[in-house]
């Protein structure tokens, strides 16, 4: 099916046609009117002459027509062909509009006024587009108050720059809020004034929360980094310092700027690190590191360390860290204690040696009556009056006779209310002699003068009485 060659001429050029070919019709009436008379003079052939320069003129101008009109229909079919992939290309535009996530828009400026948005706007702002074009100010209203004129001031600095980013709140009608990456771009007139503005806005709610928390997380990292008591220093495989606390600064008299950066031995032993990093070679499993050092300080004074340190891998690369404890304190307590049980034990020794070696007998007793600790002249005494053999443990009324129990427990009962008392008694021998004793109950106080223990000591009085008979 072809198309008419004469649809979408222009209007003067089809007038023009028109006239012509009215022309031909009155040319031809003329000739045929001459034909028909006999009667032609030189005047006549003047008339026809010009008549003849007309008409191939006529036929010049109708060929020039002809081709001015060919022309303008191959170029309305080329308009066409453009206008249908224009309408292809809008139609894939506009598909493609549709379905991506950011929203497309466009406003006229100064005067705003919404010339564009895509079907994004819905899901992000969570309103109709129909509502849009009927109500265009509603988009803009869904802007957070606090943030309207961190937008509208966007806008009116794009009179200095050709394009901008802005990120503002908007406040869904249910109530939400979300945070909006918006990038402006402006379009202006040959004058240089903006007459439109585009936009392209991206919900970013999750990646600003997102970044929130992690803002949030660091502080609290950096909190407990700084707070704690124990030095913290994040060595990389280099050994070159890539962190370090206020606390491990404090223990080796540095500034954070002196050791940010720099290598490890400008403040730590050669033989510490030697330790560290082989351990950082071998220990395939990553257990935990222990070690203990002598370090020096800024000042060349020396100071006892305990390092724990482990290794640990963040965006592919391998890092050491360590927690240091300044244990000089303890060493130095260590010490004391270490003399101070020394000392004891010497004491110890010769209580012992004084306590084994004396005729006096003792034993000691809790307030349970447990038989907590004894000489061996108690030891023997108990062996050869009561028949036990003694061991630390037994109950001080397991081994004590029936008939001296009642006394001896009533001085017992007295000793650990706080009184001293003594008492004078015979007692059998497993052989069938007597023997006289004294025996002294007294309590042991404790430096807040509570009695926990009662100190039981005897002395044999036989040979005494035998010397006076």
């Amino acid at each position: 099916m072809q198309s008419d060659p004469n649809r979408g001429i222009s209007p003067s050029i089809a007038e023009l046609e028109k006239k012509l070919q009215q022309s031909e019709k009155i040319i031809s009436a003329l000739m045929q009117k001459l034909e028909k008379s006999s009667l032609i003079n030189e005047s006549d052939f003047s008339y026809f002459e010009s008549i003849a320069i007309l008409n191939e003129t006529i036929d010049k101008t109708h060929e020039k027509i002809n081709e001015i009109t060919q022309k303008l229909y191959e170029k309305e079919i080329a308009l066409e062909q453009i206008e249908k992939e224009l309408r292809s290309k809008e139609g894939h535009l506009n598909e493609i509009l549709f379905y991506i996530d950011d929203i497309v828009w466009s406003v006229s400026y100064p005067i705003i006024k919404l010339l564009f948005v895509n079907k994004a706007v819905e899901k992000v702002y969570g309103i109709e587009i129909e509502n849009l074009r009927n109500m265009p100010n509603l988009w803009f209203g869904l802007i957070h108050p606090d943030d309207k004129n961190i937008f509208f001031n966007a806008m009116s600095r794009l009179e200095d720059t050709p394009q901008l980013e802005v990120v503002y709140r908007i406040k869904k009608l249910d109530g939400q809020i979300r945070y909006i990456l918006d990038k402006l771009t402006r379009k202006i007139d040959k004058s240089g004034k903006i007459y439109q503005i585009d936009g392209i806005a991206r919900d970013i709610t999750d990646l600003k929360l997102a970044q929130m928390q992690t803002e949030i997380s660091m502080q609290q990292y950096q909190m407990i980094f700084e707070s704690v008591v124990e030095g913290i220093i994040i060595f990389d495989a280099n050994a070159t310092v890539v962190a370090i606390n206020q606390s491990a600064c404090k223990m080796f008299g540095y500034n954070k700027s002196e050791l940010i950066g720099r290598e490890s031995e400008l403040f730590i032993s050669r033989e510490l690190i030697e330790k560290i990093f082989e351990n950082y070679d071998i220990n395939i499993l990553n257990y935990d590191f222990f070690t203990e050092s002598i370090e020096k300080k800024k000042n060349g004074e020396n100071f006892s360390i305990e390092l724990f340190s482990r290794k640990f891998k963040l965006n592919n690369e391998n890092f050491i860290i360590c927690s240091i404890i300044n244990i000089t304190k303890r060493k130095e307590a260590d010490r004391a204690l270490h003399q101070q049980q020394a000392a004891l034990a010497q004491s110890e020794r010769k209580l012992n040696a004084i306590l084994n070696n004396t005729r006096q007998s003792f034993v000691l007793l809790d307030t349970n009556y447990n038989i907590i600790a004894f000489n061996k002249s108690f030891e023997k005494d108990v062996k050869q009056f009561f028949g036990y053999e003694l061991d630390e443990g037994n109950k001080f009324y397991e081994i004590c006779p029936a008939h001296l129990k009642d006394l001896l427990f009533e001085k017992l009962i007295k000793a650990f209310s706080g009184e001293s008392s003594q008492v004078e008694l015979e007692i059998p021998a497993t052989d069938g002699h007597f023997e006289k004793f004294i025996f002294f109950i007294d309590p042991l106080k404790q430096e807040d003068k509570k009695i926990e223990s009662v100190v039981v000591s005897s002395i044999n009085l036989t040979h005494l009485y035998n010397k006076a008979d």
